[in-house]
């Protein structure tokens, strides 16, 4: 569970320190790697999302990721199948 938010949490910190070019991610886009995953979630949640989800306590928004943008991650990134470049990475 920590380790959700730990990874949600270095999309906030790394929306800071670079300029990601958001017009690359389509909405069926699979990352490469870690910072590509990071990157295209920085572009696609909009600021009030992101400030919205620091707010929460942690429980709440561990389960909300879970239930939502944490399945539709699993499932269009190919985790659940394990045959996309992200799951390999750590796998």
């Amino acid at each position: 569970m920590t380790a959700k938010l730990i990874i949600i949490l270095t999309i906030f910190s790394m929306s800071i320190f670079a300029q990601v070019d958001c017009e690359k991610y389509s909405d069926k886009y699979n990352p490469i790697d870690l910072n590509d995953a990071l990157n295209y979630l920085d572009c696609i949640w909009s600021k009030s999302d992101k400030d919205s989800f620091k707010s929460k306590p942690e429980d709440d928004a561990v389960t909300e990721m879970h239930f939502g943008t944490g399945m539709g991650i699993r499932n269009s990134w190919g985790l659940w199948k394990g045959d996309s470049d992200i799951f390999k990475i750590f796998s």
